[in-house]
């Protein structure tokens, strides 16, 4: 009888140990690799934008093109302005204000319209573009902030700004002279 005792307590220690084995007290093998990174830079775009055409468009831009003389009661004078996005991000732009002084200044209208084209907007001519393409109409220094399109970075349009004096103009207004100034003001597109 012995040896069956024997017998028994030793299966029994081998039932344990393969228990042991399987319940995680034995090693594991893992298979892993590493890929290392190098640093990499993160910058911030630039916004940029430019008035005129291809051979005078800066920040700073004088536009010789709405300068006319001459102009008599019921003339209108218009001339074609490209806006280009110089930056590397989305913007947005709007034409804040206007100012002039004067009693010529409060006697003239001004209209704002997105041209297709510069040819859209002949200086002795009428506007060719569409009827939905309004920015402003209104007094010469009433422009507030209007809103005007979206540009991609190296975009560009074209406004056609025309002034007009009205045929009811005063005679007091003869040889009378002013000077305007636009504000056009870009600002990035968040979320773009």
């Amino acid at each position: 009888m012995r040896t069956r005792l024997i017998v028994v307590a030793c299966a029994a220690v081998v039932l344990l140990g393969g228990a042991g084995l399987s319940g995680g007290l034995g090693t594991e093998a893992a298979w892993n690799s590493a890929a290392p990174m190098s640093d990499k830079q993160i910058s911030s775009g630039t916004l940029s934008m430019t008035v005129g055409d291809d051979s005078t468009a800066s920040h700073d831009y004088t536009f010789s093109g709405l300068t006319v003389s001459n102009l008599s009661p019921g003339d209108r004078h218009q001339a074609p302005l490209t806006v280009r996005n110089a930056g590397d991000v989305p913007m947005t732009f709007s034409v804040m204000s206007s100012s002039a002084a004067g009693a010529l200044a409060d006697a003239l209208t001004l209209r704002i319209d997105m041209a297709g084209s510069a040819s859209d907007c002949p200086a002795g001519g009428d506007f060719t573009g569409t009827s939905d393409s309004l920015v402003y109409q209104g007094a010469l220094t009433g422009v507030t902030a209007t809103t005007v399109t979206s540009l991609a970075p190296a975009g560009s349009t074209v406004l056609c700004f025309a002034v007009t004096l009205p045929s009811g103009a005063p005679q007091s207004l003869h040889g009378a002279t002013t000077t305007a100034a636009f504000t056009l003001r870009a600002q990035s597109r968040s979320g773009a």
